[in-house]
Formats: structure tokens, C-alpha cells, sequence
């Protein structure tokens, strides 16, 4: 690369990272400083209840979740018998999440311990009725869960807190992020990029 090559180069990288500068905390992600971060407590039988039948589940919510989430994607959760995390995400519409027969998982997870190992498409020939009634007959986890498993608060933590997800054995083997909380800087980055308020401050 040529001096006049190497000087654009590096102009253009100067201008990104005052953009991003601008974009993290000016206009953009406002910076939160309440106090660390906290996971929310999990949904309780109280705030939603479930219909499943052969042809669908019906997912009705307590009248302040469904106010909380109307127009916006949660996730219903079963675990299969090799101990994966299958998730369906679906939008609360009207107070409910429905989910018919013939609808196939969003994803599937599995673990090392319980830390996600991988996050992964399901595939096509996958019923997401039938993992949750099966998950129901034998008694293994199931229910409604706010992480959508995208990862952005891994992604924008600056001081990598947030490095990893894990299973939530204590709250019906929910998926939450795992807080560092010796590296927390108690930016806020990351409650202000949880799309469902799984994250606090």
C-alpha cells in the first residue's frame, strides 16, 4: 500500500470510529448508570397459561405481560430428549402466542454443561408442537422465555461482562446471559440492546 493509499486508509478508519463513537453514545444506545445490570426473575404460572391440543398451542398471558409485550416477540421453549433447548420465537398478538402444528422450532441449542455450546437453525422436518407435548409427557422443561438468543448483549458489552449463555437450572431451564459482574462498567449497554428487557438496570 502506497503513503496517499495508507492516509485515506486511515482517514476513513478515523472517521468510522468517531461515528461509532457518536452512534454508542451520543444519539444512539443511551448509557444507563442506575447500577449494575440484573437478569429478570422468569415468568411464573401466574403470568401466563398454556392450551396445547393436538392441533396447537395456545399461549395466554396475565393482562401486564401481555400489555408489556403486545407487538413483540417472546419465545416458547421445550426441551428434547437429548437435552437440547428447541425455541419457537413468536410475536404477542392480541395477548397471545399461537403456534399451530405444522410450525417447525426457530432454533435449537445445544450444551456443554450449561453454557451454549451452539445455536442452530432447526431443521425443516422438525414440529415444534410435538417436541413441547413430548417434552410435557416425559416431564422435562418447557414453558415462556424472554431471551431470543441473539446474543447482542455479548456483542455490545465493551468490557466482555457478558461472554456467554447458560441454562437457568433454578428457573425451569430457562436461557439467560451469564454477568460478570467484577468486569461490569455499569455502562447499560447492554439493557438498552435486550429487545425484550430481559436485562435491567
Amino acid at each position: 500500500m502506497d503513503k496517499k493509499n495508507l492516509v485515506m486508509f486511515l482517514a476513513i478508519m478515523a472517521i468510522l470510529v468517531a461515528l461509532s463513537y457518536v452512534n454508542m453514545f451520543g444519539e444512539g444506545a443511551e448509557l444507563v448508570r442506575k447500577g449494575k445490570p440484573i437478569i429478570r426473575e422468569a415468568f411464573s404460572d401466574t403470568d401466563y397459561k398454556m392450551e396445547i391440543t393436538n392441533d396447537g398451542l395456545l399461549v395466554k398471558f396475565a393482562s401486564h405481560v401481555a400489555n408489556e409485550y403486545e407487538g413483540e416477540f417472546l419465545a416458547v421453549y421445550a426441551y428434547d430428549a437429548d437435552g437440547n433447548h428447541v425455541m419457537k420465537m413468536k410475536r404477542v398478538v392480541n395477548g397471545n402466542i399461537a403456534i399451530n402444528k405444522d410450525e417447525m422450532p426457530s432454533f435449537v441449542a445445544s450444551f456443554e454443561g450449561n453454557v451454549i455450546k451452539d445455536i442452530e437453525k432447526a431443521e425443516q422436518s422438525l414440529r415444534f408442537l410435538e417436541i413441547l407435548q413430548d417434552a410435557e409427557r416425559e416431564g422435562r422443561n418447557f414453558g415462556v422465555e424472554r431471551c431470543l438468543m441473539g446474543k447482542r448483549c455479548i456483542a455490545i458489552c465493551p468490557a466482555a461482562a457478558i461472554e456467554v449463555l447458560i441454562r437457568d437450572d433454578e428457573s425451569n431451564g430457562r436461557i439467560i446471559p451469564e454477568i460478570d459482574y467484577d468486569k461490569c462498567i455499569e455502562g447499560g449497554l447492554c439493557a438498552s440492546r435486550c429487545p425484550t428487557d430481559l436485562i435491567v438496570t
